[in-house]
This record gives C-alpha cells, structure tokens and sequence, in this order.
C-alpha cells in the first residue's frame, strides 16, 4: 500500500501529460488548417484542369454553338470524373470570352473561367485558361 502511494505521488512521467494537455489544443486548430488547405489546393487544381481542358474542347469544335455545348459538357462530365460532389457541380458556372465575334475564327483568343463553390472550404474557387485559334481553321 505504501509503494502505491508512494507511486501515485512519484512525478515521473507527469512532463508527458503535460505535454500532451498542451499540445493537443495546439495541435487540433493546425489540423483543421491543414486539411482546409489540402481541400482548397485540390479543388483548385481541379479548376485549373476543367478550364485546360474545356477551352481546349471549345477551341476543336466547328461552330460556336457547339463550341460552348462542348465546353458544359466536358466542365460537368469532368468535374465529376474528377470528384467534385454534386452540390459544387451544380455550383458550377462557366464563362466563355472571345475576342471577336464568331469565336470560331483564325487567330481569335478564347478564355474560359470556371467558378464554383467548395463545400468544405466554403469558398469561391475560380481558374481561366486561354487558347488562341490556328490561323487555318
């Protein structure tokens, strides 16, 4: 009985639970950071592809109607392949800018801004890529 006593008042080991009722608080915010910036850099990576390769399909098509029905498709279809939840598909949105009307013209920049809103994140999150057409379309 006495050695228990004597164990229980022993302060060895008490500089672990002391880190550990110091650290956890610290650590908990630093993970919840970490896996918000993960989620967010992976998203936008996503963004960046989606735009890459919708205004790339854009670009290949014989007119500008089309051309934009091209571009929605491969942005929904993709960002499904890609893992986008339905709730940020939906959010998707879809900008296509020409420097000269028709957009399927020699020599014309196409730009293509995909925007839509992370679940986890809870932000916007935004990509554009350009193509400038063949001058022998």
């Amino acid at each position: 009985m006495k050695t228990l006593l004597k164990w229980i008042r022993s302060e060895d080991g008490s500089a672990v639970v002391e880190f550990v009722l110091l650290a956890i608080p610290l650590f908990i915010p630093l993970i919840i950071f970490m896996s918000s910036f993960a989620d967010l850099s992976d998203k936008e990576a996503i963004a960046r592809t989606l735009a890459r390769e919708s205004v790339r399909g854009f670009v290949l098509s014989h007119g500008d109607i089309s051309a934009h029905l091209t571009a929605q498709s491969i942005a929904r279809e993709g960002a499904l392949a890609l893992g986008l939840d339905n709730r940020e598909v939906a959010s998707m949105k879809v900008n296509i800018k020409c420097s000269s009307w028709p957009c399927i013209n020699p020599r014309n920049r196409i730009s293509l801004t995909i925007t839509f809103y992370s679940n986890q994140s809870h932000r916007e999150i935004k990509a554009t890529a350009e193509e400038v057409l063949s001058p022998w379309v």
